[in-house]
């Protein structure tokens, strides 16, 4: 099945599709399994610590503040923008 994307009133093809074998299909179809047992239940356990050490790293690269659309893109604004920062 090949996927279609629409952009600017057309439409592409991907140039390639990946044909698995039979021995693929089916290798595939019996690993229901993501992850290991293990992994999950360690993942599960350490997960808010795992959030806390990506804000750590991530504070001011990853998320914006919130007023800061209205700041930058004054022009977007559909009535007049007034930031309280």
């Amino acid at each position: 099945m090949l996927t279609r994307f629409k952009m600017a009133n057309e439409e592409f093809l991907p140039t390639c599709e990946r044909v698995l074998t039979e021995e693929q299909k089916q290798h595939l179809a019996k690993d229901t399994n993501l992850v290991s047992d293990f992994k999950q239940t360690k993942l599960e356990k350490e997960a808010q610590k795992n959030w806390d050490l990506f804000y750590k790293r991530n504070s001011t690269k990853f998320f914006k503040d919130r007023h800061w659309t209205r700041r930058e893109f004054k022009e977007l604004c559909t009535t007049p923008c007034t930031v309280q920062v």
